[in-house]
């Protein structure tokens, strides 16, 4: 389970899913919200290369730090992978608001919605993130 952000630039970055159940929608979210703020980080490294061997260089000094191989320990206490968490918080926050503001599990039943358009679920989630912001 999980995924890669692999690319040699934040606008040429390619994300790998290898979650499986795409039927989970709201679990989607949140873990493509997490790979999209490696994005920026590819174009800090400026190749692919680099930014692999800094993320694996930090896997490696976090098991260190942390006296550990638990993948919590070496995975997710790693700099790049804290750095890029922040938009999974911001995905539940955003979530959460939504459940508690607009109406419990609204943004998964928007997107199993068949009637409405593309166009008018990203309106909708336009309006509910900018109440979010507000």
């Amino acid at each position: 389970m999980g995924a890669l952000t692999t690319g040699d630039s934040s606008n040429a970055g390619t994300i790998t899913n290898f979650d499986v159940n795409f039927n989970n929608i709201i679990s989607f979210l949140d873990l493509m919200s997490h790979e999209v703020g490696h994005l920026p980080q590819l174009g800090d490294a400026g190749n692919n290369l680099k930014h692999l061997s800094k993320s694996g260089l930090g896997y490696v000094k976090s098991a260190i730090n942390n006296r550990s191989v638990k993948y919590e320990d070496y995975h997710d206490k790693a700099p790049l992978e804290m750095t890029a968490e922040i938009g999974s918080i911001n995905f539940k926050d955003f979530n959460n608001f939504v459940n508690k503001n607009i109406g419990k599990n609204k943004l998964e039943s928007l997107f199993k919605n068949k009637v409405s358009s593309e166009d008018d679920k990203f309106r909708i989630i336009q309006k509910w993130y900018n109440a979010y912001k507000n």
